[in-house]
């Protein structure tokens, strides 16, 4: 599990309106990305990544796991690489390893133990918002999914009250067919041209990068050298989450499956 936390100003693409803190005159967000694995920031995450790094004072990364086929180490220094290409600060790229959270397809992470890993790191750092993957995880996988149903149960419990965005996932054709589905992206999202745009409501934030912000986002994969296997490629060529980004409020219901 990756923990990122984004604190921006407010010149930032703001996702609590009126509730940001405020410091020094000006209004706060700090914002906690929460991911499965090395590598999810650049093939999923991008584009807010992008969106937001250029107003952050500070961004830290803890990886729980990643262990997948012992390359634990290897993938460590290349989230690192990859941070780096996405405008974070390296100095601030932490690592964690833990036993109940490995890498896996067939392993169900147990939703209290992802909690209290979370909650741990809320009680050290000020966190006003909370984005990680929805109930279907993008593709699918095991660890994406689980992470959102502990964050559902979260909110549904009152245990997280801070607004908590979940990544949406797409049909299959629509997940490949990358800058072409910026057409139906206008259809369903409202869109404000800009380095980003963001949709003018609170329950739905799109965020679309620029030409060079997709440059950035190959070149963090290409960090992952250990994980560019032919399909990969093909994935940078064609997948519309490297270009887009729309994030849905999570709000007190029952779970999805």
């Amino acid at each position: 599990m990756v923990l990122l936390a984004s604190s921006s100003s407010t010149e930032a693409p703001a996702l609590l309106g009126d509730n940001q803190q405020v410091v020094d005159g000006e209004r706060k967000e700090s914002v906690l990305f929460l991911t499965a694995h090395p590598d999810d920031e650049c093939m999923f995450f991008a584009p807010t990544l992008l969106a937001l790094a250029p107003y952050a004072d500070s961004m830290c990364y803890g990886r729980l796991a990643g262990n997948a086929e012992g390359l634990g180490r290897v993938r460590e220094k290349e989230l690192v690489a990859s941070c780096i290409q996405l405008g974070l600060n390296p100095a601030l790229v932490s690592s964690m390893n833990h036993e109940q959270l490995q890498d896996s397809m067939s392993a169900i992470w147990d939703t209290q133990v992802i909690l209290s890993v979370v909650q741990q790191y809320m009680s050290q750092h000020t966190i006003d918002a909370i984005i990680t993957f929805d109930a279907k995880g993008i593709s699918g996988h095991t660890n994406h999914r689980a992470l959102y149903h502990a964050i559902n149960a979260a909110v549904r419990s009152n245990a997280i009250t801070v607004p908590c965005y979940a990544l949406k996932t797409v049909p299959w054709y629509r997940k490949f067919s990358s800058i072409i589905d910026l057409a139906v992206t206008f259809a369903t999202d409202s869109l404000i041209f800009g380095s980003i745009a963001v949709t003018s409501t609170r329950e739905r934030r799109l965020f679309v990068s620029y030409p060079s912000q997709y440059l950035a986002a190959r070149n963090a994969m290409f960090q992952h050298k250990s994980q560019m296997v032919w399909f990969r490629h093909l994935y940078l060529a064609f997948s519309r989450y490297m270009i887009f980004n729309v994030l849905k409020l999570i709000e007190a219901q029952p779970p999805e499956y």
